[in-house]
Parts: C-alpha cells; structure tokens; sequence
C-alpha cells in the first residue's frame, strides 16, 4: 500500500530561486546556505525567512563556523561561489540538495542589489566555472 504525501512548498521571495528549488522551500525544512564570506549567504537566508514568516509561523536562523555536522541534518543545501567570467568577478549558486524534491541542478548567476538578491538563467554555454578554468562550448545548430 502506497501513500504520496504532499510536502507544501514556501515562496522563498527571491526572484527566480524558487524555479531552481523545485517549486519553493519544502515547508518544515532545515537548510543550509554554504559559500565564501561576502557571496550573500546572510542577505539570501534573511530574505527568504523574511518571505516566510508570520506570527503563527516563525522562522529561525543561526550561524554557525563548523558546518559539516549540520550537513546531515539539513533538507536543502545551497552552495554560493564566486566566479571570474570575461574579466568580471560574478556571483554563482547551485543547489546541491533538497529533500523529497526534484531540483535543478543548473549553476546561474545572482546579483545583490539595493533590493535584495535576484536568481538568474542557468548557465548553458560555460563550463569548468567551478574548477577555475573557464570555457565556452559550442552548442549544436
């Protein structure tokens, strides 16, 4: 006997984050943002609490420096790095891990404004971002 649980999605109030997600933040979830000092870990997990929270559900956030226990507990794991690309030094995140959920495993650009932090499209065209060695491919006609 099988029964399908619907797990409620949360918006996470990032443009274009949810999409990457799955369809939002699995509601009841424990996440963990990684990432270099100063790629937006802090403005990404204040915006989408700020998204999520009400009187009758508030959310909790906690920093901590050692992160690997955490790592096991977490239902969604979301990794930030910085890259160089064209003579720019641009931001990247991908998510490693959501729980139950189908995610996208696609590496986009994000920016940090005076508005908060906006996901981009993935990257289709680059590779070996992450590596440090970055190069166009060619894409089929």
């Amino acid at each position: 006997m099988s029964t399908n649980v619907h797990i409620k999605r949360l918006s996470t109030g990032v443009p274009g984050f949810n999409e990457v997600l799955g369809g939002g933040l699995p509601e009841f979830s424990f996440n963990l943002i990684a990432g270099p000092p100063g790629s937006g870990k802090t403005t990404l997990a204040h915006q989408m609490m700020f998204a999520v929270a009400t009187a009758e559900r508030p959310a909790l956030y906690f920093t901590v420096l050692g992160e690997p226990p955490l790592k096991i507990m977490t239902d969604a794991i979301i990794v930030q790095r910085y890259i160089e690309l064209d003579r720019r030094l641009l931001r990247v995140m991908a998510v490693v891990k959501v729980r139950a959920s189908a995610h996208s495993d696609k590496l986009r650009l994000y920016e940090i404004s005076d508005e908060g932090m906006v996901v981009g499209r993935p990257l289709k065209r680059h590779e070996g971002l992450l590596g440090g060695r970055p190069s166009l491919r060619s894409l089929p006609e």
